[in-house]
């Protein structure tokens, strides 16, 4: 039986041993009991510990807040209507074609209404509800706003109807408050009141580009024609908390404006002083059945059918418990938790890696890894296997940022418990698309590749005719480049058809799973594989961080990292080391503000590590990831949209985020036409 036939049925084989293990913890503590009100601050706490904190306990729910009937409400008519407007086209986002009122801070806002009426039997609107703060007369900065809000449905004229929306918000000087419709409906129309008591010409209305007015913020009057009047909204308003307030991540993550006191009594993630909800993103790590993570909201989590592991956790962290085969003494193999192999003394052969039909073999915990080998240039018709220059697997290089093709070793490592005897290798490969595989080779004796390779989600078996036996062994090679350098993975999978597996010499040869597949990063970071072998990540007293057991680590007074964790990025770094004196990376924008051609920045690093920097739009809404890598300390600069840009962005407020391992800066910017 030839040998590609003879892997097909080892793969159905060991098919047959796989066991599916829930990867994620079940869900644990205890709701809690009702509203609590601090003035205008409601957040859902036991009666009991309401109390107990000053707070007034009443029955339901923060939505809509029930605290809103407690606090001052400030009109600027006296509740008669002699009028309505509307736009009555399609207008273009985020916000042309909208209604605001002026109204006197400092407070908290807790809920706005909204005096409606119709005159054509519409479906119920929905729009967006704004904050703003008030800039040289017109609504300027976002502070706050509430997405595709159902209204119910308006009156018909001449009566109008009262709509309350619950939104949060912190004042501390004049702002205004309005509303975007949606028109994709027919209009309706805000109620007027020509003769109320509105000072001067407080009311705007936005127009839209191409009209008969000039782009942007004018009184109401001025496009309508109507003489001093004020605008159907109502604000209910406390006064501003003593203590500072800022975005709190609540657990089910929402996004409230709370004190830092209250945000820990609600058990949330406070996110700093007068950072607002807009753009906080709340949400945590979501581990699934498969031992999978993901980044969702509470809701979202719950939806997908995952387990939340809570706010602010991050899949980088590994949140998710994995179980895997476990080698013990006599080749007995079990299936259990890393840290109960290792307790046992065994040998750990991967997360998700089932044991073998017939226990631990020769070759159980070997991994295949990819690796960027230094120093060599790519020239067309050279054979690059040998040429890795890797003696240990911890010294693979995970991550290539150059504009030449890099030249990519696979390679197969084993731990020194292994007695490798290597005759064929099964993998896979998946690149992103802007990843140009331009050469390939490999270095066994021969190759039995599918149709397609070395396209992405296309596999190959490697042979050889005598066994490898070394605990590094090449396996293949690659030249490769990143066409656009756009951050960019180059991974290692199971081959689409016989998956992924090592076989030795015997007859019939025995196969052992692959414990882990490598990943390699253009301008990005990749993935390191190497085998288990009861190390880790060592802090010692110097900042450094090496690659040892437990004992050598606690005999160099070093710190212990947990078996197989990381030194990159290096966890040992401490931002009380002089020279990382600063304790969060500076952005500072650089070009004018407002800006017609996109914003450029500057980023200050403390220190090296890895950085992203995002674009937010005023619902919270990634619009784009502008940097996401390894950065050296320093400064850099960045540059949104750049000037190769095929999508140009519409007019509107945007966020700028710098995100790193030394903190979280947000800058806002506006982009006019």
């Amino acid at each position: 039986m030839c040998l590609y036939r003879l892997l097909t049925v080892r793969r159905l084989l060991l098919g047959l041993s796989l066991i599916f293990v829930s990867p994620c913890p079940p869900a644990t503590g205890e709701g809690t009991d009702s509203a609590c009100c601090f003035d205008a601050l409601c957040i859902v706490l036991p009666e009991s510990t309401c109390i107990d904190n000053g707070g007034v306990p009443l029955s339901g729910t923060c939505t809509p807040n029930p605290c809103c009937s407690t606090t001052t409400l400030l009109k600027n008519h006296d509740g008669t209507w002699e009028n309505g407007f509307s736009w009555t086209y399609q207008l273009a986002a985020p916000d042309y074609g909208s209604f605001a009122e002026l109204f006197d801070g400092p407070g908290q806002i807790c809920g706005v209404a909204f005096y409606l009426t119709q005159n054509n039997g519409l479906a119920v609107p929905r729009s967006d509800v704004y904050v703003w703060d008030a800039l040289e007369g017109n609504p300027g900065v976002v502070v706050a706003v509430e997405v595709d809000v159902n209204l119910g449905g308006p009156a018909f004229w001449p009566s109008v109807s009262r709509h309350p929306v619950a939104i949060d918000a912190t004042v501390e000087d004049h702002f205004y408050v309005g509303l975007w419709p949606n028109f994709d409906d027919s209009p309706y129309f805000i109620a007027a009141d020509l003769d109320g008591p509105a000072a001067g010409q407080s009311s705007r209305t936005k127009a839209p580009p191409g009209d008969e007015f000039p782009t942007g913020w004018h009184p109401v009057t001025t496009v309508f024609g109507e003489e001093k009047l004020a605008l159907g909204v109502d604000v209910q308003m406390a006064p501003l908390a003593t203590d500072p307030l800022g975005a709190c991540c609540l657990p089910d993550d929402e996004c409230r404006v709370l004190t830092e006191s209250l945000c820990g009594l609600a058990e949330g993630s406070y996110q700093g002083d007068e950072v607002v909800c807009v753009p906080v993103t709340c949400g945590g790590a979501c581990c699934f059945p498969d031992g999978s993570c993901e980044e969702l909201t509470f809701a979202e989590c719950e939806t997908s059918g995952g387990v939340y592991q809570g706010t602010g956790v991050s899949c980088q962290l590994s949140p998710c418990p994995r179980q895997g085969g476990c080698c013990l003494d006599g080749d007995l193999c079990q299936t259990m938790l890393p840290e109960d192999c290792d307790a046992n003394g065994g040998l750990y052969l991967g997360n998700d890696v089932p044991c073998s039909p017939v226990g631990c073999n020769r070759h159980a915990g070997g991994v295949l890894l990819v690796h960027a080998s230094p120093g060599l240039v790519y020239s067309g018709g050279a054979d690059y296997c040998g040429g890795s220059g890797l003696d240990v697997c911890w010294d693979v290089n995970t991550s290539v940022s150059q504009d030449s093709p890099a030249i990519l070793h696979v390679l197969a490592a084993f731990p020194a418990t292994a007695d490798p005897a290597l005759t064929a290798a099964v993998f896979g490969i998946r690149y992103d698309e802007p990843i140009q595989v331009v050469d390939f080779g490999h270095c066994g004796d021969n190759a039995v590749s599918e149709f397609s390779w070395p396209n992405s989600d296309s596999g190959t078996i490697v042979l050889w005719n005598e066994p490898q036996t070394a605990a590094l062994t090449e396996v293949f090679w690659f030249a490769a480049y990143n066409a656009d350098r756009s951050p960019s993975v180059f991974q290692l999978i199971e081959h689409p058809e016989e998956g992924a597996w090592f076989f030795d010499d015997s007859v019939p040869p025995v196969a052992d799973g692959v414990s882990c597949l490598g990943a390699l990063g253009f301008d990005s970071n990749g993935e390191r594989c190497c085998p288990w072998e009861n190390r880790g990540a060592c802090c010692l007293s110097s900042g450094d961080c090496v690659y040892v057991d437990e004992t050598s680590c606690l005999d160099s007074s070093g710190e212990f990292g947990g078996v197989n964790s990381s030194c990159l990025p290096n966890p040992c770094e401490t931002t009380d080391s002089p020279e990382w004196s600063s304790p969060k990376p500076l952005l500072t924008l650089q070009s004018s503000n407002p800006t017609r051609d996109g914003i450029r920045a500057q980023i200050e690093l403390p220190k090296p590590g890895w950085a992203q920097v995002s674009v937010f739009d005023v619902r919270g809404a990634l619009v784009a990831t502008v940097l996401e890598e390894e950065l050296v300390g320093g400064r850099h600069s960045v540059i949104w949209p750049g000037p190769d840009a095929a999508v140009r962005v519409g007019s509107g407020v945007y966020f700028l985020r710098v995100q790193s391992e030394s903190g979280t800066q947000v800058e806002r910017f506006v982009i006019v036409e």
